[in-house]
């Protein structure tokens, strides 16, 4: 077995705790992923045109990603269960009524608060991730982020069924589960993320006085490299395989499963060869797997998206956790700037992506997304965080005072 039953987190009064944390993070990213199969029917209803569409998602990936370092701030400061709980709910409440809308401001206006619940939970939620893992945090957090990912996948295909039979309106359908995600938090999730942490708030802002920048700057690059690599795989593969869409959705499929599975051995594998290492090597091999994934395809392609993606996902819980050991008190401003601003950031990067392929193509634009992983490699190398492992019994954040000494 790759770990013993006793050294799972998910057991016991601490692994109820994490499965309803992580039950919240499926949910709240079904409700995300239920957006863009929403706009092909609101376009229709509504007769909104592309420029009109995108603005719907760029407001709600600004208050969902940008916001969350913000958010992960006060979490750090007055985050209960109780506001874990409101931000599954608040999500669930805006993202169920938007289907309702019946006009292109009220629509923009709820989707964009519907944000504020993601951006709201997902830094808390990796803190609560942390802090039930214990000595087990990067698998705590590949947990965490499995379910995310699950969901994430899931609500494009559940939400294409419920809108085609149902119309718009169907988007109530998935309330109840947010409704039964926030009484379990309230039920079974730890009262506070920062127990076993020197309060967030004491002492001004010591909190941020002594934060190794070169250390985080470096593990955000890193995030910023996958998300670059991440998002374009995902924008432009229905782009270059358009001759066949059928094809392409399975493509996505198969990325995103074995992403799913890279997520949760990145967690195990960290914890026991260290996360620096991890991060090299994963980056490292998506070089030369993302310039195949680009240039195959047929059977060839279904094998490289299954690596790609196993590559990609192996580092989300490895980097999570290294900048929350490098934020000990502020752990839900290192959740949100891992999972939300850094991705905000690398839609630059899709852009200029975007930008080069009108120019030159979109074959040859895609030619020089494996220069971003390259680069998150090297950063991986140079990077002081974590050189080693975090061993049972010694708390993460001395490792890795540790490994910058």
């Amino acid at each position: 077995m790759l770990i013993a039953w006793t050294d799972w987190p998910v057991r016991s009064v601490l692994g109820r705790a994490l499965i309803v944390v992580a039950l919240g993070h499926f949910v709240i990213d079904i409700n995300a992923n239920l957006l863009p199969v929403m706009l092909p029917f609101v376009r229709a209803e509504q007769g909104l045109t592309y420029a009109q569409a995108g603005f719907v998602m760029a407001c709600f990936s600004t208050t969902s990603s940008l916001m969350q370092p913000v958010l992960g701030y006060l979490a750090d400061r007055f985050g209960s269960r109780a506001t874990l709980a409101l931000s599954v709910l608040w999500m669930g409440l805006f993202v169920g009524v938007a289907g309702s809308a019946r006009s292109f401001p009220l629509l923009v206006a709820l989707v964009t608060l519907a944000g504020l619940g993601s951006a709201a939970f997902h830094p808390q939620g990796a803190a609560n991730a942390r802090l039930v893992g214990g000595a087990r945090a990067a698998t705590a957090i590949s947990v965490f982020s499995l379910t995310g990912i699950a969901g994430f996948a899931l609500g494009p295909m559940v939400g294409a069924a419920a809108f085609s039979a149902y119309g718009l309106p169907a988007t109530a359908f998935f309330v109840p589960l947010s409704v039964v995600s926030a009484a379990s938090i309230l039920a079974f999730a730890p009262s506070s993320s920062r127990r076993g942490v020197s309060p967030a708030g004491s002492g001004g802002s010591d909190g941020f006085r002594a934060i190794p920048l070169f250390a985080l700057v470096s593990v955000l690059l890193v995030v910023v490299a996958r998300a670059v690599l991440e998002s374009t795989v995902i924008a432009y593969t229905p782009l270059r395989l358009s001759e066949d869409l059928a094809y392409s959705s399975r493509i996505l499929f198969v990325i995103l499963f074995g992403q799913a599975v890279g997520t949760f051995l990145g967690g195990l594998v960290a914890d026991r060869v260290g996360r620096r290492a991890l991060m090299v090597a994963t980056m490292a091999a998506l070089v030369p797997q993302v310039y195949l994934f680009n240039t195959l395809s047929g059977a060839g392609l279904l094998v490289v998206a299954a690596t790609t993606g196993i590559s990609m996902g192996a580092t989300i819980p490895v980097t999570i956790v290294a900048a929350q050991e490098l934020l000990p008190r502020n752990v839900g401003v290192a959740s949100g700037l891992t999972m939300g601003f850094a991705f905000g950031l690398a839609g630059v990067g899709v852009a200029g992506i975007g930008a080069l392929a009108d120019q030159i193509g979109l074959q040859a634009a895609l030619l020089v997304v494996p220069v971003a992983p390259l680069i998150g490699a090297v950063i991986a190398a140079t990077c002081p965080v974590a050189a080693r492992q975090a061993r049972p019994g010694l708390p993460a954040t001395t490792e890795a005072t540790a490994a910058q000494g």
